[in-house]
């Protein structure tokens, strides 16, 4: 067989020499081999999307020869036929099925309908390949003449008085384009050319109707060719073309905009590059885009942030979208707001480049600069190869939220949709990538579970490892006044307690440069020595810290206590299971790329532990903010990139520079520049309290077009607290987002309200207004290190997008530093200090309380979604759910059931939960969810775990009533049956499975009901 392998072969270079030349083009890049097989069968599969009968037969029978090759033959020349039966089928098979059934007798409407999507496939699967490869493709054939109606309207747009007159254009194109015009573009050809490039907005699909949607996935490539028509043209029907270019024949400076139906419309402006910049798509009376639009005007090239395609590409992912019938708002943007077509800064892109050839690569950026989407679009370059990859972060809500978004876009099966094969787009499996907090990741080490199964131990997670201390700590009644001010509350001194047990004592690694990599497993003592303690905070601070009075009752009183009572108890904290993980378990294998994100709150066990599990990854990328570190650690960026390479036995003396030294980002993609002027003030008075790398004292750079108030530091004072008050009260937490320092310093009234969050819950998040409340004043009181206190005002500032109002109820009488911090700040302009909320605001005719009002009060949809997504991630799911309800009319269906099923669960109304999530197109990956991780009662357990059986597995019943009764034994099956099959989400599927396609399968049903009931 194989020699007949060789013959066909040879036989098939014989007559396609010239496609044979092309694929020793295409194979000997470096793309691995299963990534090119995997394209190849997508563009195989991709033309079963085209109606034609012929078609199909033609795809079996390559599938089945495709099958003997694969078994018989050899490999590599199997690989090279399967690419050449794409491109055969492509330029042979289809256009000789096309020629056949044209020239037939009958010709019914749906038939021409069949060919013209036929035709429009065969372009885009030819275009993509020759594309991939860098190849020329022949000219295509000009595009039909079609009569263009269009109607300009030049209006001047009211600019601010005495701007100048040519400022900013509207030129309103109407192209009366309706769902029955004959289609006269063509997305391969030559005219696209024309355009340089699309872009827009991640954001651009915010607030707009799905049917609107609709309408411009359908009109867009229309629109395109029109307007490159408008500009190629010396006149358009009675239009005056010079007159639309302008004078100096060009287009730059206007926005042109187009109806999409009802009062939207699509807003664009084209730079002297050509690039297509699409501003919008807005309703009628919505200038505030409009005006956003003056900042992109006369910007050249690519916009760093923005999404950037070619302009046939974007063609392309819009024909994609149609055959899918994928209109709504999640699919487009699943579709077109892709991590791997954003445009990134020099830095970031150098870093995903050096990060594709190091082991470990440490990347280091102030918040907002975009470290997680450099991290995940590096990723995505793994994936591409196919490889196993995990995502890991401290915040378990963060994790929940990233993992439901990816798992949304996939099938039952775990494949992804099939979407347009285009290069480096492949078919995921759900189980290439891993979203893990990281305690889950390492308790689910197998050690770990055989101790806790043992009962030898039980570990605890952060927040329950500082509970439990506290309870500890109550218990001590004497030796606190060692501590620190006799100002500070009996919790403010037991949280400066847990700093530095958690975060230095037992977080840090005892004889560090003594420790031998290389062994396994790795053994190291609980905690440091005093002596150790001293020398290591004196490394890494310009103050020391403590007396030592205060380190002897910490070690003698508080560590002793601590460890006595974990031991009694048969309880370990975060830091014993990273220390156990060490000892006791081998490393995982599993993994070729690992991205850690916000390192900076790992404490050295913790990033011991982690490197120790992942020593065998071949590739690390680490991110990190020492400037937001909000947990106890003495974090060290280079130090943990050294003991990552230590780890994975990198040779530093032939390692590149890069895995040996921090790669360092400088912008800020979140915030507006006033916010960011602020930042940076932040940091200088950071960096006077700790040591930092030259680089991470470089001044952070905002967007060019991102403008806004300057933020608001409202004086202390008891008028201005009521005042204060008062307007929280009025504004709602749609509108305003309260962030405080440390929720476990409020006693528990206050720490029980959901309508604040604390640092700790908000990182990683951003909201488009923030009030900031005792930030710097709290942590003044709870912490010897002045670090402290600025670090936590720094992650606070920077999840403000737009608007940021500061609150300081010490800042006269406790901490001088704050006042004059504020005084200076408003004397070099970086903020706007109001000394009394009830006088009149410089500049304005209104009382500081009633401007901060209107400027709070006033919030896009879009803001409102960026609040409702954040509480999402901060685990407030019943505001985010309040937010998505009103918004149902606007297509967030999904996100509502997705945040109200999450509400239910955690307010344990299971039934309400398991019928909301039967309303979602992806129901079985919730009640999955639900089955795997809530403790279910019995009637509710069962009956999603009647909906989420395949009836069409033989005896798919009979294992059911075995694993419910195995694992269930004190349930009353009976009840719980009756109960169950009364639900009834539960009856439709059985009355589904009843039907005349499932008359087996109910009889089955009917017989294992009756033995069920029977028992």
């Amino acid at each position: 067989m194989a020699m007949e392998f060789k013959q066909s072969w040879a036989v098939l270079q014989e007559k396609h020499p010239g496609f044979c030349a092309l694929l020793r083009t295409i194979y000997s890049s470096e793309d691995p081999v299963d990534a090119k097989m995997t394209r190849a069968r997508q563009a195989l599969e991709y033309m079963l999307q085209a109606r034609c009968l012929s078609l199909h037969r033609a795809y079996t029978d390559i599938h089945k020869t495709l099958g003997m090759l694969q078994q018989k033959g050899d490999m590599e020349d199997f690989y090279a036929l399967q690419a050449h039966i794409v491109r055969a089928v492509a330029n042979t098979y289809i256009h000789a099925t096309l020629a056949s059934l044209m020239q037939g007798q009958v010709q019914t409407a749906r038939t021409q309908q069949d060919l013209e999507e036929v035709g429009r496939a065969l372009c885009v699967v030819v275009d993509w390949f020759l594309e991939k490869e860098g190849l020329q493709q022949g000219p295509a054939p000009s595009p039909q003449k079609a009569t263009i109606r269009i109607v300009e309207k030049l209006a001047q747009e009211e600019g601010a008085a005495g701007a100048a007159k040519d400022e900013t254009r509207a030129i309103e194109m109407d192209f009366a384009l309706d769902d029955g015009e004959e289609q006269s573009w063509d997305v391969c050809g030559e005219w696209t050319k024309f355009f340089t490039g699309i872009q827009f907005s991640k954001r651009l699909f915010r607030n707009v109707p799905d049917d609107i949607l609709r309408r411009w996935v359908k009109m867009m490539p229309r629109i395109l060719h029109r307007y490159y028509l408008v500009l190629t043209r010396a006149a358009s029907g009675k239009n005056d073309i010079k007159y639309l270019k302008g004078a100096d024949g060009h287009l730059a400076g206007r926005v042109t905009k187009c109806r999409l139906g009802g009062n939207y419309r699509l807003l664009w402006y084209l730079s002297p590059g050509k690039v297509f910049n699409i501003l919008g798509i807005v309703s009628h009376d919505d200038q505030e885009m409009f005006e956003a639009a003056k900042g992109v005007i006369g910007q050249e090239g690519r916009l760093t942030g923005y999404v950037y395609w070619a302009p046939r590409r974007f063609l392309r992912r819009l024909y994609s979208c149609r055959i899918q019938n994928r209109y709504a708002r999640h699919s487009l943007e699943t579709m077109l707001i892709l991590e791997s077509r954003f445009n990134y800064d020099e830095t970031q892109r150098l870093v995903v480049k050096k990060a594709g050839g190091v082991a470990n690569l440490s990347v280091v950026g102030n918040a907002g600069s975009g470290k997680s989407v450099v991290g995940f679009h590096w990723i995505s370059k793994r994936m591409e190869k196919q490889e196993h990859c995990l995502y890991l972060t401290m915040s378990s809500n963060l994790v929940d939220r990233i993992s439901s978004s990816y798992h949304e876009e996939m099938d039952t099966d775990g494949q992804e949709k099939t979407i347009l094969p285009l290069p480096g787009d492949l078919a995921f499996n759900k189980d290439w990538l891993i979203f893990e907090d990281i305690f889950s990741f390492l308790h689910k080490v197998p050690k770990v579970r055989e101790q806790e199964a043992a009962g030898e131990i039980r570990y605890m997670n952060p927040q329950e490892s500082f509970h439990f201390f506290r309870q500890v700590c109550q218990n001590i009644k004497t030796g606190w006044g060692k501590l620190q001010e006799a100002g500070m509350t009996q919790d403010e001194k037991i949280m400066l307690a847990w700093r530095k047990i958690h975060g230095i004592i037992k977080g840090c690694i005892p004889n560090k440069n003594k420790l031998d990599y290389n062994q396994e497993p790795l053994h190291i003592r609980p905690h440091l020595s005093p002596e150790e303690y001293i020398r290591r905070e004196r490394d890494v601070s310009k103050h020391q810290q403590l007396s030592e009075q205060a380190r002897e009752f910490l070690y003698t009183q508080v560590l002793s206590r601590y460890e006595a009572a974990l031991k009694d108890c048969h309880l370990g904290d975060d830091n014993d299971l990273a220390r156990y993980v060490l000892h006791a378990s081998t490393p995982r294998q599993k993994w070729q790329a690992a991205f850690l994100d916000e390192c900076q709150d790992l404490t050295e066990v913790e990033l011991l532990a982690l490197g120790y599990q992942l020593k065998h990854c071949a590739h690390k990328l680490m991110a990190s903010d020492r400037c937001q570190i909000i947990q106890p650690t003495l974090f060290d960026p280079a130090q943990m990139l050294t003991d990552m390479n230590r780890l994975g036995k990198v040779d530093f003396s032939s390692a590149p520079a890069e895995s040996r030294q921090s790669q360092y980002l400088h912008y800020n993609y979140r915030s507006t520049q006033e916010i960011v002027a602020f930042q940076n003030f932040i940091m200088a008075r950071l960096a006077r309290a700790q040591s930092l790398h030259e680089e991470e004292k470089v001044p952070i750079r905002a967007m060019e077009h991102m403008h806004g108030e300057k933020p608001v530091w409202i004086k202390q004072g008891r008028e201005n607290a009521a005042a204060l008050q008062e307007l929280l009260t009025e504004l709602n937490e749609t509108k305003l987002m309260p962030l405080i320092a440390d929720r476990n310093q409020l006693d528990e009234a206050e720490a029980s309200r959901k309508d604040m969050d604390d640092m700790a819950a908000c990182k990683g998040l951003e909201y488009p207004s923030v009030l900031l409340v005792d930030i710097c004043s709290d942590m003044y009181r709870t912490s010897a290190d002045t670090a402290w206190p600025w670090r936590y005002f720094y992650v606070g500032a920077t999840r403000a997008q737009k608007k940021l109002v500061i609150y300081e109820n010490r800042e006269l009488q406790f901490s001088p530093a704050i006042h004059n911090f504020a005084k200076e700040a408003a004397e070099k302009g970086v903020i706007a200090y109001c000394e009394d909320l009830q006088a009149v605001k410089p500049g304005s005719s209104k009382t500081w309380r009633q401007w901060l009002f209107d400027w709070l009060s006033d919030i896009t949809q879009e803001d409102r979604i960026v609040m409702a997504e954040n509480y999402e991630q901060a685990g407030r799911f019943q505001a985010a759910a309040d937010i998505y309800h009103d918004l149902l009319a606007e297509g967030y269906g999904e996100e509502y059931i997705r945040c109200q099923g999450r509400a239910y669960l955690e307010a344990k109304q299971y039934e309400e939960a398991g019928r909301l999530y039967g309303q979602s197109a992806h129901a079985r990956m919730y009640w999955e969810d639900m089955l795997q991780h809530y403790p279910l009662p019995g009637a509710s357990c069962l009956a999603i775990a009647i909906l989420l059986m395949k009836p069409e597995e033989p005896g798919a019943w009979r294992k059911l009533r075995e694993r419910f009764q195995a694992d269930r034994k004190d349930e009353d099956w009976q009840t719980c049956l009756q109960q169950a099959v009364a639900q009834p989400e539960v009856r439709r599927s059985l009355a589904l499975w009843q039907q005349a396609q499932w008359r087996q399968l109910g009889r089955m049903a009917e017989e294992t009901l009756h033995l069920l009931r029977a028992e």
